[in-house]
């Protein structure tokens, strides 16, 4: 029986099917190692893509005017984003931000604007973005290209004190703002509260009457601010 044994495990049909299961275990080894330094190049090239994206972004950020109000933003010792809190008229703003969307790759994560006479006050956070083929289009100027008094809003109540403010429901959603406040939904600045009405200001200085509880414009147009 031992032999019989022997001679099946030397037969050239057994000889063939263990030489096969080699073969097949030495491509299945190389194959994990090619995959395996594939990977590791892949791994690399994102690594130094990364590093090169960075440092010419840290070489963009070194020739910021110096006068521009900017701070950046770090995280972990890292340059990955920038905060504008500035006065200025809109026409400078515009500019100022076109200009900066024409050298980096950037995403707004915080805006806020308010009117100030003529000017507008700014408070905009933006995080550096990896260059892709196309730039983001985001308007965060406080009014739409081509706007004129969009949807409608209802007073709710008004409040006098220290601060006047004013409670407005915008599609079921009520806020409380204070005077100054710009309303990105009716593309208009909360100018002044009244007891009884709210005025509302739009972009090219028109003016509006919004009465507690309805839901319309006043039918007075009043005259733009001198």
């Amino acid at each position: 029986m031992k032999s019989d044994m022997i001679q099946c495990l030397t037969s050239s049909k057994y000889l063939k099917w263990l030489l096969l299961l080699e073969c097949s275990v030495a491509l299945w080894g190389l194959h994990a190692l090619w995959q395996h330094k594939n990977d590791n190049e892949r791994s690399l090239g994102y690594y130094q893509f990364e590093e090169n994206q960075w440092r010419s972004l840290s070489q963009a950020i070194s020739v910021i005017p110096h006068d521009l109000p900017a701070q950046m933003q770090y995280q972990d010792d890292t340059v990955v984003g920038l905060r504008l809190q500035q006065t200025m008229e809109l026409n400078d703003w515009r500019a100022l931000i076109d200009e900066l969307h024409k050298r980096f790759w950037l995403t707004p994560t915080a805006v806020e604007w308010r009117r100030e006479g003529y000017q507008w006050f700014a408070d905009i956070t933006w995080h550096f973005v990896r260059p892709s083929v196309l730039k983001p289009d985001v308007n965060i100027l406080p009014f739409e290209r081509h706007q004129d008094w969009p949807v409608l809003g209802t007073l709710v109540s008004t409040l006098h004190g220290q601060r006047s403010a004013a409670l407005i429901r915008i599609n079921q959603e009520e806020m409380w703002l204070y005077e100054g406040s710009w309303l990105p939904q009716l593309q208009a600045t909360l100018a002044q509260v009244k007891q009884e009405y709210v005025v509302l200001q739009n972009i090219q200085g028109d003016t509006r009457q919004l009465h507690l509880g309805t839901t319309s414009y006043s039918g007075v147009r009043l005259a733009k601010e001198p």
